[in-house]
């Protein structure tokens, strides 16, 4: 079971899940998408808390996408992260989405969504802060339900 809190969950209740939402405070590290987190309390730091069911038959896995340990820099080995890496580091090993202007966070951002949804993922599945999830469309939502305060 994965979670996700926003403020806007109105919207949500009301049109249902919609990826291109604007995005209040950043385009997101791991590309333009609807965020899960495998935590409640990191969810309910956002809003209002939605249970989402998925489908993780099409997302790509990478387990750590900051590829840090520490204080070293880790190498992508498999396709995905080579495909995230590809997509979401400059040639300095900056994170696009994390540096430069809003602008260029958000064109980074978009980036990754399409270079995935090309490559044929719906999203990424990761490991890193106890689980985290971003859908790059609403295909693989399996259930949602608003959970009570």
């Amino acid at each position: 079971m994965w979670y996700h809190g926003t403020p806007r969950w109105r919207d949500i209740l009301e049109k249902g899940i919609d990826i291109d939402a604007p995005k209040h405070s950043d385009p997101g590290d791991l590309g333009w998408g609807i965020y899960l987190t495998g935590k409640l309390i990191r969810a309910k730091v956002y809003g209002r808390v939605f249970e989402i069911e998925i489908d993780t038959s099409r997302m790509a896995y990478i387990p750590n996408p900051y590829f840090l340990e520490g204080l070293s820099r880790l190498q992508p080995i498999t396709p995905e992260e080579k495909l995230f890496y590809s997509l979401a580091y400059d040639t300095e090993g900056e994170m696009l989405t994390l540096h430069g202007s809003k602008e260029n966070r958000i064109t980074a951002a978009r980036a990754i969504q399409r270079g995935f949804l090309d490559a044929g993922y719906a999203g990424i599945v990761s490991d890193y802060d106890e689980g985290e999830a971003v859908l790059f469309e609403a295909g693989p939502i399996f259930s949602i339900e608003l959970l009570s305060h």
